[in-house]
This record gives structure tokens, C-alpha cells and sequence, in this order.
């Protein structure tokens, strides 16, 4: 048994608060105890983001992201065991904390709702990370003042059986596909848990990176762009399959179902609804998701 992170992704942060705003329009509050992304001018930025542009808060919130993640994964690489102990093949929570004005994480606390074992084993290995890593650099207000900075961190981790792989044979599967104009970009994932980026045309497709998270990916233009213009819903992939046109959809707020459409002169009707899992790990659709 195992945790499989390689197509589902299972292991999320978003950073409370992202989108983007006009923040000097914004009346900031500097009574509060503490601000969110949306109040601060500038970013607090996490051990091993230095390199990033520090007026680029996006990019500073998808590297917090990243290497949160990344710690967090690796100190719940043990989980599984406890899940497959206690009967449980899924569990999510949501964490809430602080990066103070010294550059400390602090506040670390378990929100309501979510599954208990999985709030007190992620709570903890965040209290271990914060920890372990070195001083972060607080964010400021527009004067440089440092400020508290409070997040929030949903978690969902689920436990799957080593024989749950998809049943076909693949190298690279499509996520997501991003159109701009007569430009189309492909997210794969790859074997070896990475996502891969290509720029597709007609006549050849051209590999431009790889990243370890979506959120990385939407973050760096031209993709954070173009995802930030579509309307709820983002398109995997679509394609000619048995004489019939297919677009498949994942929605925005809920990436847990796709939706598969058929389009008929130039009209899409919704076909069937299928949860993630079965719609990459079964053959059906299989040749229109893998790329050899």
C-alpha cells in the first residue's frame, strides 16, 4: 500500500487568500494581530525562494507553496501506514497558520471539520518543519513594516493499493491543456512524479519545463494568464475517439469529477461524469489522455 502522488496530485496548498488585488487601494487595518496575502505589499519569502522576484507575490505564494509541500510529503511519508491500520483509504484537513514578524511560523492549529488523525499528524509535521528551516523573511506592508501573515493550508491525502495504476500502457498523461489563441500548451505527468510542459502545434511539440505542482505552473505567464481567463472550468485534453469528438473538463473549485462532452457541430453536450480516478486509471479514454 501506498500514497500515490503521481497523477492525482493528492497533496494540495493554497495560500489563504491568493488572487490578485489592487492593494494600494486597499485600506489596511495595521491595528490587526494579522494580514492576509490580499493585505500585504509584499510577500514573505520562504527558504529556498530567495531567487524569486520578491515584488512578484503570485510566484512567492506558488514557492511557499511548493516548498511546503514538498516538506510536508516527505514527513507524512509514513501516514499511509496509519490510514491502512485504522480501515481509512482517503482523509483530508485544514490547517491554519502564522508566519510572524520574525520570520517564524507560529500559530499552528488544526481547523474544524476533516479527519482527526490527519489534522494531528499534519499539524505536527508542520510544527517539525517550522522547526528545522531557516528564518523567512517576513512580509511587509508598503513601508517595509513587517507584519504577521496569517495562511491557511487544506490537506487531502488518500491511500491507494500498489495495483491501482492505470490499467493501459502510458509514459506521459495529459492533466490539462492551455489555449491561447492558435498557441496550446499540454501539463503531463510523467512516471517519475513530475509534471512536463509542452508548447503543441500541427507539426511538432516543443518541451518548455518541469515543475512538481500545478499551482507552480499557474503561477509563471503565459499559463497563470490564460488559466485566470477561463470560466470555471479547465479543459484536460480533447480529441477525435471511434468517430466521435470528446473535450473533457475538470472544474476549478472541484477537480475531483470530469466532465466529458461530446461536441456535435460545434456544440458541446455533456456525455457522462466520471470521478478522477476511474477517468485516468481506466482505458477508455486512454487514448486521448497518453502521450508515448
Amino acid at each position: 500500500m501506498k500514497h500515490y502522488l503521481s497523477l492525482t496530485f493528492l497533496l494540495y496548498l493554497f495560500v489563504l487568500n491568493a488572487q490578485n488585488s489592487e492593494l494600494n487601494k486597499i485600506p489596511i487595518d495595521v491595528s490587526k494581530k494579522e494580514l492576509t496575502a490580499k493585505e500585504v505589499s509584499h510577500m514573505a519569502v520562504f527558504p529556498g525562494c530567495e531567487n524569486h522576484d520578491v515584488n512578484d507575490k503570485k510566484v512567492l505564494q506558488s514557492c511557499i507553496a511548493s516548498e511546503i509541500n514538498s516538506r510536508l510529503g516527505a514527513k507524512l511519508e509514513n501516514f499511509a501506514e496509519e490510514l491502512d491500520k485504522k480501515g481509512y483509504t482517503s482523509a483530508v484537513a485544514k490547517l491554519q497558520f502564522v508566519i510572524d514578524k520574525n520570520g517564524k511560523i507560529i500559530q499552528v492549529k488544526a481547523m474544524e471539520g476533516g479527519n482527526a488523525d490527519l489534522k494531528e499528524a499534519s499539524k505536527n509535521a508542520l510544527i517539525e518543519i517550522s522547526n528545522e528551516i531557516g528564518k523567512i523573511s517576513p512580509a511587509t506592508l508598503e513601508d517595509g513594516t513587517p507584519v504577521n501573515l496569517i495562511f491557511q493550508l487544506p490537506v487531502k491525502y488518500v491511500v491507494t493499493q500498489d495495483e491501482e495504476q492505470p490499467q493501459f500502457e502510458w509514459n506521459e498523461l495529459v492533466l490539462a491543456t492551455l489555449k491561447d489563441n492558435n498557441i496550446m500548451y499540454e501539463i503531463r505527468a510523467s512516471k517519475n512524479e513530475e509534471l512536463l510542459v509542452y508548447e503543441i502545434s500541427q507539426e511538432s511539440q516543443i518541451f518548455l519545463g518541469k515543475y512538481k505542482f500545478l499551482n507552480e505552473i499557474y503561477m509563471v505567464e503565459p499559463y497563470r494568464s490564460i488559466y485566470e481567463k477561463a470560466d470555471g472550468k479547465n479543459l484536460i485534453t480533447e480529441g477525435d475517439l471511434n468517430n466521435t469528438f470528446y473535450r473533457f473538463y475538470s472544474q476549478k473549485d472541484d477537480v475531483s469529477k470530469v466532465f466529458i462532452y461530446q461536441v456535435v457541430n460545434g456544440k458541446e453536450n455533456l456525455s457522462e461524469t466520471l470521478n478522477f480516478k476511474d477517468f485516468f486509471f481506466l482505458p477508455k479514454y486512454s487514448e486521448l489522455l497518453k502521450r508515448n
